[in-house]
């Protein structure tokens, strides 16, 4: 992944993230990208950061996230 996709993703993530009006703190919108890249670059092969909210609902949004994502 070069660094125009890597830039692409972070843009259709935060548009993502306003689409489901996730509302997150800088921090962690940032760090939820850092994690998404890494899965897409396959340096990692799970998100196991806690970004807010109660599990059910943060499974729900970091689902829809890639699904719009993919």
């Amino acid at each position: 992944m070069d660094v125009a996709e890597l830039e692409h993703m972070v843009t259709l993530l935060h548009d993502s993230l306003h689409r489901l009006n996730w509302r997150l703190k800088r921090s962690s919108r940032d760090r939820l990208a850092l994690d998404i890249a890494a899965l897409c670059m396959g340096l990692r092969p799970v998100v196991m950061v806690d970004y807010g909210g109660k599990m059910p609902q943060l499974q729900e949004k970091l689902c829809a996230v890639l699904a719009f994502l993919s």
